[in-house]
């Protein structure tokens, strides 16, 4: 199936008209044309739709229709959100089937492009720019107390919850160490993937993420886990798009 895009205007008309809510995290985007300007929306994107022979009359056409719901109701997906020097990185990937829905945001709208299966992760990893990984080994810290509700979204850059982790001892000062050089290290940039199994309304189910960090030194992933007490316990090693690749699949794979 070829490549479709289509603007925030044209999706908010063509997800009212099929009913299906295509606001899904991490993508955000404003109704237009409110009040009596919707059937002046409805108009222009029928016009812009039926220019790029995305709509036959009164109808979508079948790939355009088939690719927005299958966007709008997987219940399994993928988001990516973080960024990469200045460029905005936001993605999803929605699981139908034997089928997946990659949705890529542009300047003005999504880049929908349908894959088989096995191609999601591969797809949004791919988005990241190639970068080796740090030198060093894996530190690990946590929270020394009951956490507050953290965002989905969270790349853990900041070192303000950093505490060493089970108790006072020198290898646990030596890594909390460690782990806040990672964080003063100068940014390219960072974001995390969030494996959900809803994410419409705007609103997450139950999730699971893996963040990265890009530093002047290279690519850190960052692998939070909840303990037994409760207490999140964070995780810092060197990562590359491989190893990232893995991760994601082992994630996906707790939903399977």
């Amino acid at each position: 199936m070829a490549v479709l895009e289509c603007t925030f205007p044209e999706l908010d008309a063509a997800g009212e008209a099929l009913g299906v809510d295509l606001r899904r995290f991490p993508f955000a985007f404003p109704y237009f044309g409110g009040g009596v300007d919707r059937p002046g929306l409805y108009a222009s994107v029928n016009a812009s739709l039926s220019a790029r022979g995305l709509v036959h009359g009164s109808r979508f056409a079948p790939e355009l229709e088939d690719t927005l719901r299958l966007f709008g109701t997987g219940r399994l997906s993928v988001s990516m959100l973080g960024s990469a020097g200045e460029r905005q990185l936001i993605a999803l990937a929605v699981f139908a089937q034997d089928r997946v829905v990659v949705g890529v945001q542009t300047s003005g709208g999504i880049r929908f492009d349908v894959l088989a299966e096995d191609g999601a992760v591969r797809a949004l990893v791919g988005l990241l720019p190639p970068l080796a990984p740090a030198h060093g080994a894996s530190v690990t810290v946590t929270e020394s107390a009951a956490p507050a509700p953290r965002r989905v979204d969270e790349d853990f850059a900041s070192a303000s919850y950093l505490h060493s982790t089970g108790g006072p001892s020198d290898q646990a000062g030596r890594d909390l160490e460690a782990a806040q050089r990672i964080l003063a290290m100068p940014r390219l940039g960072s974001g995390a993937f969030v494996v959900a199994e809803d994410g419409r309304h705007g609103q997450l189910g139950p999730s699971e993420s893996v963040s990265w960090l890009d530093t002047d030194a290279g690519r850190y992933l960052v692998i939070s886990d909840r303990g037994a007490d409760g207490r999140l316990h964070v995780t810092y090693t060197p990562g590359d798009q491989a190893k990232l690749d893995h991760q994601l699949h082992r994630l996906l794979a707790r939903f399977s």
